[in-house]
């Protein structure tokens, strides 16, 4: 694609502080020292970066690197603005340091115009050269603050001492750390890095060599075992792949050895490559273009409604050989009854799905569109959730991503949301190469956590399993990017190769120093890409293991396993296992007490399967309304008066046009939710108070239960606090009082302002909106408080016991969003 290049040559122009004019500055100072190639490319990315920089202003909009560049402009040509920010933040702490890129270390060194600057980083943790973040910003800062007090921390509190000194003998490899800098005398700041462990001497990593990545598989869910039986947590062992491979090999050993796993989102598996969104997309791509053949064809095969293979082979061949749709095709062999009864009944009811959606796609949006097949047209979902397997729980997940990450991106910036043009639309995401990834870990479940190098970054684990330890895989080849920047407005001191190979080395630096006791650095004869062909020789071991670990500790080569035992190895892989929750620490909002409360099933369906549901009108409602009163008390808590009009407005841009039952009963909430910000404004303009925090997130944790949600708005009063939340829906005067006193959510947000701030809260207020604004009142006592922890504990002991048995009742199943897949569900 020519897209996906021209968007990370763009970003990278932003990560190194180059807005579109300096690089056009650039361009009319160079054309004529430039072959007429080179003054070609760089005209053409010239005109590029300006008509993207063009559009993203006409659209309103900016993109991650514009936050950073346009703050750095500002400040740039608004001295006194700067000024207020210096006096605002008298003292500035930048974090994680080495991984900024050049906008970032100079925004930093803008606001740190007093000097009053801290920085925390580890230039051996360097590792995101690939994405445009330079290796030395840390030595940059020190040439821009020479002054600076350099305090190196060298007790180390995760791994043993010999494994430190094995990852300090590699990095010692690379020749432009700052440490080797103050060596030679480069910086003025004296630098000595010897890390003592404070955990003694341990175990010292061991190296295997295998004549195949199989074996080599083998031997890691070998060890797993071994380690797991001395007291070792799965979800303390994690197995680290170069992003380059995929890391199938290992996911099937664990499997065959009954051992649970997580895959850490990170390989080229992402979401459009799952089967069950393969099947989603053909589904869309059949509605979108009736001649569609392959789609249809993946279709009528797939799960949803497995049509005789030999009848479809024929079907199919008989389309090719007439060049007529096969769709028209299975309607003829319907109407004729020329398939097996079987095939006929399947033919048919597929026929009509495809009938009936595309009868609703003229009209509703693709989300309505998908759901109505998934769900009431096939009942694809139901199956999943009923399911008791590892498989359908992860097909239900893929599912539900493909709803928040795919659609509900596609609802935001669509200006006409069909299915013909979200079809399209994928279909240029993954020109541009964007595909979500899947697999990350459930906080909680004990399973071992494979990832690539990069992602362990900032984890710890008791045992760590380096693999794919190969010259040519580690250190890997350097990725020339298709479009590069001139050298001399990037301000790179290290010839390429040389800054790659450096790279790669702190990369296993960092993977090494992901261990706490255990670590294995493993290596194969044969490694191979998918599609590549076997190799002529033996891979060689990776020159960072030998650095690391000397020659004399290289382990010995497996001996190879029989070819009649290589071959058993083509089965079918095994089905994986399904990882357990383990017993520590559990999160919960009130949203999730109250489903598992309300019934156990609800809760199972929401937040352990995510299964997807149909948007309701009312939802939509109370999310404008409330996306309106939050920017309205943003703007009141900076001391901002907002205009009715543009909070109205704000209403306006949340509003979205789906799920009604007809223009009017759209037309009908839209005035109901702009009659009730109407009350809304005029009670708040009257009463005149300020909030004192805004949409603030809590977190307190007690017993093993974390508990977490936001405050819609809390003011600080001399005589205590005050936690307001808003309602659309309606209240009587004579009762709003008790609503507040039997509310769950209101007797949680008290509880964690208590245990936040140590004081308890003077009144919990509920304000509803419509017809006009009433005031429900309570005051937080210890019984309202005592009975919302014992509703955290309930749920909390329930979810970890697994217990998601159905509870129906009229006033669950009458509202709930899953009562057409629910098997326990009341007739309503």
């Amino acid at each position: 694609s020519f897209l996906s290049p021209v968007l990370a040559f763009i970003s990278r122009a932003k990560d190194e502080a180059i807005p579109p004019e300096e690089y056009r500055r650039w361009w009319e100072t160079h054309e004529g020292s430039l072959t007429p190639d080179e003054r070609e490319l760089h005209r053409e990315l010239c005109a590029i970066y300006e008509a993207y920089q063009e559009l993203l202003l006409r659209e309103g909009m900016v993109d991650f690197g514009d936050l950073i560049l346009r703050t750095v402009e500002l400040f740039q040509r608004h001295p006194g603005l700067l000024s207020e920010y210096h006096e605002r933040f008298p003292y500035v702490l930048a974090d994680e340091f080495q991984d900024t890129s050049r906008a970032e270390l100079r925004l930093v060194t803008l606001l740190a115009g007093h000097g009053n600057v801290t920085v925390v980083g580890d230039d051996d943790q360097a590792i995101y050269g690939f994405r445009g973040v330079p290796w030395d910003n840390l030595l940059a800062f020190l040439r821009a603050f020479p002054q600076s007090k350099v305090v190196v921390l060298t007790q180390n509190f995760r791994s043993t001492q010999k494994i430190l000194d094995c990852a300090m003998r590699l990095i010692r490899q690379n020749a432009y750390r700052l440490e080797a800098l103050s060596i030679r005398g480069e910086i003025p700041q004296a630098i000595t890095k010897e890390l003592h462990s404070a955990f003694g001497e341990g175990s010292p990593p061991l190296h295997r060599h295998f004549p195949t990545v199989s074996e080599e598989a083998e031997y890691v869910a070998q060890k797993i075992k071994e380690l797991h039986s001395q007291g070792v947590p799965y979800r303390e062992i994690a197995v680290l792949y170069r992003n380059r491979y995929r890391p199938e090999p290992y996911l099937r050993a664990l499997s065959e050895a009954g051992i649970p796993w997580v895959l850490v989102g990170g390989y080229r598996a992402g979401l459009f490559d799952q089967e069950e969104i393969k099947l989603i997309l053909s589904f869309l791509r059949a509605l979108a273009d009736p001649r569609d053949d392959q789609s249809l064809y993946h279709l009528l095969g797939s799960p949803i409604y497995r049509l005789n293979g030999e009848e479809l082979a024929e079907l199919t061949a008989l389309s090719q050989r007439t060049h007529r749709p096969l769709r028209a095709l299975l309607a003829e062999a319907v109407e004729k009854g020329e398939l097996s009864a079987e095939g006929l009944a399947t033919a048919k009811r597929a026929l009509e799905d495809l009938q009936a959606c595309e009868e609703l796609a003229r009209s509703s949006p693709t989300g309505q569109v998908l759901y109505h097949f998934l769900v009431e047209r096939t009942g694809y979902l139901s199956r999943l959730a009923q399911e008791i397997s590892p498989r359908s729980r992860r097909a239900l997940e893929h599912i539900a991503a493909f709803f928040e990450e795919v659609i509900r991106r596609f609802e935001e910036v669509a200006r006409y949301d069909r299915v013909p043009w979200f079809v399209r639309y994928v279909e240029e995401l993954r020109e541009l190469g964007w595909n979500p990834m899947v697999g990350e870990a459930e906080p909680g479940v004990d399973a071992v956590q494979v990832m690539t190098f990069h992602q362990a970054k900032g984890r710890e684990f008791e045992a760590v399993f380096l693999t794919g330890l190969v010259e040519d895989f580690f250190p890997g080849r350097r990725q020339r990017p298709t479009f590069s920047l001139p050298q001399d407005l990037v301000l790179e001191d290290l010839p390429p190769d040389v800054a790659h190979l450096e790279e790669q080395r702190r990369l296993f630096y960092v993977g090494m120093t992901r261990a706490k006791r255990y670590l294995f650095l493993l290596s194969s004869d044969d490694y191979r890409l998918p599609g590549e062909e076997p190799r002529r020789r033996p891979a060689k071991i990776s020159r960072f293991v030998v650095e690391a670990l000397g020659e004399e500790a290289l382990g010995p080569r497996a001996p190879e396993t029989p070819p009649l035992f290589r071959i058993t190895r083509a089965a079918k892989a095994p089905e994986p296992v399904l990882p357990e929750k383990s017993p520590g620490s559990l999160q919960l909002s009130f949203r999730q007490v109250d489903d598992w409360l309300t019934c156990p099933l609800k809760y199972k369906y929401v937040h352990v399967l995510r299964v997807p549901i149909r948007l309701h009108p009312t939802v939509i409602l109370g999310n404008a309304v409330h996306q309106a009163i939050q920017a309205y008390h943003l703007a009141k808590r900076q001391g901002r008066s907002l205009p009715l009009s543009e909070v109205i407005a704000v209403f306006d841009r949340a509003w979205r046009s789906e799920a009604f039952l007809s223009a009017a009963h759209e037309e009908e909430l839209h005035r109901y939710g702009e009659e009730a910000l109407q009350n809304f404004y005029a009670f708040e303009e009257a009463e005149g108070s300020r909030p004192t925090f805004v949409e603030q997130y809590f977190a307190f944790e007690e017993n093993g239960v974390k508990v977490i949600g936001y405050w819609d708005r809390v003011d600080r009063r001399r005589d205590g606090a005050l936690i307001i939340d808003y309602k659309t829906s309606e209240a009587k005067v004579e009762s709003a009082d008790r609503r507040v006193q039997e509310s769950l959510q209101m007797a949680i947000y008290a509880l964690a302002f208590e245990r936040t701030f140590g004081e308890r809260p003077k009144e919990l207020q509920l304000r509803f909106l419509t017809p006009e604004v009433v005031v429900g009142r309570a005051e937080p006592s210890d019984r309202l408080l005592k009975g919302a922890w014992e509703a955290i504990m309930e749920a909390a002991e329930g979810i970890r016991r697994e217990d998601f048995a159905p509870k129906p009742s009229y006033s669950a199943c009458r509202p709930c969003a899953y009562r057409t897949i629910c098997p326990a569900a009341l007739p309503v």
